[in-house]
């Protein structure tokens, strides 16, 4: 299970390669590996943005629930462009812990975005958000992949 511990609790080494204090306590206390796929689909989201929508695709498992937003991405670049600052995560919680599987409780916080119709200039704001979702991850092969979202 996750540590209940505060930051106050929790020792630090301090080495330059370390993660600072603050991230340390956001992320749970599992196999680092198992929290890349979320990583990956953060980072994934934002480049997804710009209308590079192949490394969200690869991010996570064919038919995982998460990639629905690459079918209404791809839907707008042809007539629109995104402007914003995207995406960022701010918190991990793990909900369930298994050797070969792990749930997080992941919260992302959406910047405001503006959807520009390349024809007509128009603009639509798409006010700023904070999504939580359960985060599935799976253990396959020698990696961790994203195999659902709920």
């Amino acid at each position: 299970m996750l540590s209940t511990q505060t930051p106050s609790e929790v020792s630090y080494e301090s080495r330059d390669d370390q993660i600072s204090e603050q991230d340390q306590y956001l992320l749970p206390l599992v196999d680092p590996d198992s929290l890349e796929p979320i990583f990956n689909y953060v980072t994934a989201l934002n480049l997804a943005l710009t209308g590079d929508l192949s490394k969200l695709k690869a991010s996570a498992a064919f038919g995982c629930g998460c990639l629905d937003i690459a079918k209404r991405l791809e839907s707008f670049f042809p007539t629109a462009s995104l402007i914003g600052a995207g995406y960022e995560l701010s918190g991990i919680w793990l909900e369930k812990d298994e050797s070969k599987m792990k749930i997080f409780k992941v919260e992302i916080n959406r910047s405001d975005i503006t959807k520009v119709d390349k024809k007509t200039g128009a603009k639509v704001l798409w006010s700023a958000s904070k999504i939580t979702n359960l985060f599935i991850v799976q253990q396959r092969g020698f990696g961790w992949q994203l195999i659902d979202t709920k």
